[in-house]
């Protein structure tokens, strides 16, 4: 009845305007994709398609069916559009995220050159929601670390967006004659600080093989998991965000790696709260205050969090007290010493008499 309700209080304003309710998003299916025209009403069905709006699991979007659609798509058929238009394009870059790197991205790199591209992106008032064209190129890319490679090997210009050469990250020429060690770490910090977070992870993996570890790699490692959760939050997944996190604030915990992973465990406690679970948002929450009980995100969640008062608490307190003392009770008779019934000479009598007198009132 409650939920009934609900809807009719929502629905209330529509009907009072005459305007029919706003009809959910829905998939494109991905054979016809290509082909589906880019009007304002569709959107929505759009974004949904291309991952952009990925309907909530908890934070984790790899769980939603569009993206496992996406993971399973025919990208053959889908590469007819990166000849489209550039909001096709992006449209197909921003699904090329969530798909093996292959024919679409394939097309895409061979379709859009790496040039400057002007922001923010000259898309339609009801596709403001995608970033530039180019930049959902590289994020894709980036996405897929060390498995684009092999793509980026058959797109030199690409490769070099990329800060990579031949398929390997390039170097400065004034870092030549630094020692092998200290320059691979300059390079990674200067790739991260140009958002090549592939061509940072090749060579900080590199460095980890052939160098001793210091505090700057340690350092170097904690920034690149940020980037990373930073990519991951882009995409809008948490679960993606919090592990890298994790990994950020144990090579590195500075205040800001503890505060980026006390935000990505407050926002999983915030969505596991709303769908109904207690324990692990419980156990999110404690995680996050124990990080960060200063941190304002953390405070303002302790606040929202549903609680019982103290009359109710102690409400159950007594009702627990109730019956656990009936049940010890029954437990006493039912295990406890038993005990003979003695009947006296005089009881006995005295109650044989009166079930005689019974039936002597019962025969009249």
């Amino acid at each position: 009845m409650r939920r009934l309700l609900t809807i009719a209080l929502c629905l209330a304003p529509l009907a009072a305007s005459g305007q029919p309710a706003p009809s959910q998003p829905t998939p494109i299916p991905l054979a016809t994709w290509p082909a589906a025209p880019l009007t304002a009403e569709r959107a929505q069905d759009h974004l949904l398609t291309a991952g952009a709006i990925v309907e909530d699991h908890l934070g984790d979007p790899r769980r939603a069916a569009t993206v496992i659609a996406l993971g399973d798509a025919d990208q053959a058929a889908l590469q007819a559009g990166t000849d489209g238009p550039p909001l096709r394009q992006a449209l197909l870059a921003r699904a090329a995220a969530w798909m093996p790197p292959g024919p679409v991205l394939d097309g895409l790199l061979t379709a859009v050159a790496p040039s400057a591209e002007a922001t923010p992106a000259p898309w339609p008032e009801a596709y403001r929601a995608l970033p530039p064209l180019r930049a959902l190129i590289r994020e894709a890319i980036e996405a897929h670390g060390e498995a684009a490679l092999p793509l980026l090997a058959r797109h030199p210009r690409w490769a070099r967006d990329r800060g990579l050469e031949a398929g390997a990250p390039t170097q400065p020429p004034a870092l030549a004659a630094l020692p092998p060690c200290e320059a691979d770490l300059i390079t990674a910090d200067q790739h991260l600080r140009q958002h090549h977070r592939l061509a940072a992870g090749l060579r900080l993996s590199g460095h980890v093989d052939r160098c001793p570890t210091t505090p700057a790699t340690w350092v170097l490692l904690g920034d690149y998991w940020r980037h990373g959760a930073v990519a991951a939050l882009a995409r809008g997944d948490l679960i993606g965000a919090e592990a890298l996190m994790r990994r950020a604030w144990w090579s590195s915990p500075t205040d800001p790696h503890r505060l980026m992973l006390a935000d990505a465990l407050t926002e999983r406690s915030r969505l596991a709260y709303a769908a109904g679970e207690m324990a692990e948002g419980r156990a999110l929450f404690d995680e996050a205050e124990a990080l960060a009980p200063e941190h304002p995100p953390v405070q303002r969640l302790a606040a929202e969090i549903p609680r019982t008062s103290l009359r109710a608490r102690f409400g159950v307190l007594i009702t627990g007290a109730i019956v656990l003392w009936f049940a010890l009770r029954r437990l006493r008779r039912l295990w406890g010493p038993r005990r003979t019934i003695r009947y006296s000479r005089r009881r006995y009598t005295e109650t044989a008499r009166r079930r005689q007198d019974r039936w002597r009132r019962r025969l009249g």
